[in-house]
């Protein structure tokens, strides 16, 4: 028969396990947001050689982590068609990697104040390898929920074929009727893809969107995405032989 010790003990023994149980959450967690930013230190310390002067990095730009996965795939697979949805500090950083090699980069931007000031960052440093295309947003016939995506009139007459790499990291997306813009870049890009070898990483695919939009593209399109390391924010879906950029 159970004596009330007993019932205490086990009424103490679930009290303790339950907290065991919160502290190792609580420590798991911190030890994810360490090891995320070691590998944003690590990046970096890599990526030195390209950074000439003060970068804007904002919560909104692309991780350290992303961005070196980005250039390894540039580098050792050759990448030498690159368009990319979106100016911001990768675009900074994919120039200078580019600088003295016979490619083509197209950088893709709405918002004409902030494509300026990466373009002066870009003279500031005497590059001019980056093409840049400034298209509004408009009403796309493949829009999800409303959203808007970039004039295509401005970017097909501009497009060389084919495309060796396809980075999304816009327009912007996140909360409302926004949250799904990226989509359009799939049946609107995804043709101009080189098909024997090349490759689509999409930013920001930890929030909920970005994963439905993986989703549908991977149901629709002969693609299949995998995702970075933590931190890194990105999943890619390369296609034909290529070397890990992992």
């Amino acid at each position: 028969m159970r004596t009330v010790l007993d019932l205490r003990r086990n009424v103490m023994y679930r009290m303790m396990r339950k907290h065991i149980e919160r502290l190792k959450e609580i420590i798991f967690r911190e030890l994810n947001g360490y090891q995320a930013q070691f590998n944003d230190l690590s990046a970096l310390e890599y990526m030195a050689p390209l950074i000439k002067s003060y970068l804007p990095w904002s919560g909104a730009s692309m991780s350290p982590v992303g961005i070196r996965l980005i250039l390894n795939d540039i580098l050792i697979n050759k990448r030498r068609t690159i368009v990319e949805c979106g100016a911001g500090v990768s675009t900074v950083m994919i120039a200078n990697l580019l600088c003295g090699k016979d490619a083509n980069f197209i950088c893709i931007e709405n918002n004409f104040s902030w494509m300026n000031i990466v373009q002066e960052i870009l003279v500031s440093q005497s590059m001019d390898n980056v093409t840049f295309i400034h298209a509004p947003l408009v009403c796309n016939r493949y829009s999800l929920a409303g959203s808007y995506w970039y004039d295509v009139e401005c970017i097909k007459s501009e497009l060389c074929s084919p495309v060796d790499l396809l980075l999304v990291d816009g327009p912007n997306a996140g909360a409302g009727k926004q949250a799904s813009a990226r989509y359009p870049v799939g049946p609107e890009l995804f043709p101009c893809l080189n098909p024997t070898a090349s490759n689509v990483i999409l930013h920001d695919c930890d929030r909920p969107a970005e994963r439905r939009i993986i989703g549908l593209w991977e149901s629709q399109f002969d693609l299949s995405f995998q995702y970075g390391p933590k931190g890194s924010g990105i999943a890619f879906a390369p296609r034909g032989d290529m070397f890990t950029i992992v």
